[in-house]
């Protein structure tokens, strides 16, 4: 009965062991990571030694980092509005005290110019790319998938910094319990 192997494989109270390719992690080539490649872009474009031994901060450092905001502080605002979900409305009459956009040097003067700048970020995972598709059984309807290039996808995933702490390097086995037996291996999706 396969619905019944199927509940026994979807059981999570199992316990679960691994079992790691002794060989993974062997390093074959070394090249710097998306992060590093970055931290080493903006290090360089950013800090300028003096001959005097004093560090001067490069302006356009700001304008570069933070696109399409013009600043640090433009960006930090941006960013505390949407992850404290203050309101359309709330953010607008913050920003229509007087003085406090000029005071603060902001780029938008309510919330709607603050959401275009948000919307002109770059797409980290590449594109939004779509694609319309027909079946033979129904020519007359249309179906519009969208989707990105997972190359791309992974790539800017596996750059983020974010997630270096959960990121897996090397190929391993699942099994159900203690015995590694292949009757008692999961297959499962990839580690994402």
């Amino acid at each position: 009965n396969l619905a019944g192997i199927l509940n026994s494989v979807d059981d999570e109270d199992e316990p679960r062991t691994w079992q790691w390719n002794d060989t993974a992690g062997k390093v074959i080539n070394k090249h710097k990571t998306v992060y590093e490649r970055w931290e080493s872009i903006l290090k360089s474009k950013g800090q300028q030694e003096l001959s005097s031994g004093t560090t001067t901060h490069d302006d356009n450092l700001d304008q570069k980092c933070y696109h399409p905001f013009a600043s640090q502080l433009d960006w930090e605002i941006a960013q505390w509005a949407v992850t404290e979900k203050i309101s359309q409305k709330g953010l607008d009459r913050l920003l229509n005290v007087p003085q406090v956009q000029q005071k603060l040097g902001l780029s938008y003067e309510n919330s709607r110019g603050m959401l275009k700048c948000i919307d002109e970020i770059p797409e980290r995972c590449g594109k939004w790319r779509t694609k319309q598709l027909t079946f033979r059984d129904k020519p007359g309807e249309h179906f519009t998938v969208y989707h990105r290039d997972p190359v791309e996808a992974i790539k800017a995933l596996w750059g983020d910094p974010a997630f270096a702490e959960h990121l897996v390097y090397k190929p391993g086995k699942l099994f159900r319990g203690a015995e590694q037996t292949e009757n008692n291996r999961i297959y499962s999706e990839m580690w994402t």
